[in-house]
């Protein structure tokens, strides 16, 4: 978060000229945090998966049933 806030605006590298949105921001690290922690849970159960293929619901899906009800 240090990093995006210092600067009054982020342009997206992948489209030059457009301003990353703070919501665009926070859901890719909330990605980021859910593919690390879904990671750390199937490592656990399988011996490891890639992550980076679960859609979101079955990612939020694991986490509740590793972890149950977190609110943000």
């Amino acid at each position: 978060m240090d990093g995006y806030s210092k600067y009054p605006v982020v342009i997206k590298t992948t489209e030059p000229g457009e301003i990353l949105k703070v919501s665009e921001f926070l859901n890719q690290v909330r990605r980021l945090v859910l593919d690390f922690v879904v990671g750390r849970v199937l490592s656990k159960t399988t011996g490891g998966e890639n992550v980076s293929d679960l859609d979101e619901i079955t990612s939020d899906y694991l986490l509740h049933r590793q972890y149950g009800s977190i609110n943000p």
